[in-house]
């Protein structure tokens, strides 16, 4: 699911906002401000999604909502990835049918709290100089036993490639290490498979537990 715009949109959204908010009477007279520089580094993925639904509940309230359609997915932080979703080209899913899981909102809730627990702790999972490179984004898949991570095609990391594992004993042991370091932080749950998104080259790997693409 979108949690909310990245922050130079946000920020784009929230001048529109504030451009219409000083022609027309509202009610607030003003958007919710968005959750840019401290406030996007200080806020967990919940907080996010929630500021951000008050933006579009105001704009919708007062009458402009317009002004947020046709935002681009590729504009927005996407997490919390419910299972039984098929994998889009921009690394969003969608259920066939249309009609949410039951138990949708504590499903959010727990991958959101998962999601936080990594975050806090990146910079000690991640390879050391990859870390700054690569960010978890969502648990997805059946029972959330994959975790989908942002990384830069460019670089390479200690297992081989994003997409395949190097057949080699130190190759397999670096990636079960990251594995297992990610599994400790959100323990007792457990991943499975570790899909890298590449936007760059516009696709998704997929390493499971033996470590192979």
């Amino acid at each position: 699911m979108r949690i909310c715009p990245f922050p130079q949109t946000w920020i784009t959204v929230f001048e529109h906002l504030a451009t219409y908010a000083r022609t027309h009477s509202c009610e607030p007279p003003e958007p919710p401000p968005p959750l840019v520089l401290s406030g996007w580094t200080y806020s967990n993925d919940l907080e996010k999604a929630q500021r951000w639904e008050a933006t579009v509940d105001w704009a919708r309230r007062n009458g402009c909502d317009g002004l947020l359609a046709n935002l681009p997915d590729t504009e927005f932080l996407v997490s919390s990835i419910l299972p039984g979703y098929e994998l889009g080209t921009l690394g969003e899913r969608t259920r066939p049918g249309g009609s949410p899981p039951f138990g949708i909102r504590s499903s959010v809730l727990i991958q959101a709290a998962w999601l936080e627990l990594l975050q806090r702790r990146w910079l000690m999972i991640a390879p050391e100089d990859l870390a700054t490179r690569m960010r978890p984004l969502a648990f997805v898949g059946v029972e959330f036993r994959s975790l989908l991570v942002e990384a830069d095609v460019r670089l390479r990391p200690p297992w081989g490639t994003w997409t395949e594992i190097n057949a080699d004993q130190p190759s397999r042991r670096a990636f079960r290490a990251f594995r297992a370091a990610v599994n400790r932080a959100i323990a007792p749950h457990e991943v499975d498979h570790i899909e890298f998104w590449l936007p760059e080259a516009g696709g998704v790997s997929d390493m499971d537990r033996d470590g192979i693409a």
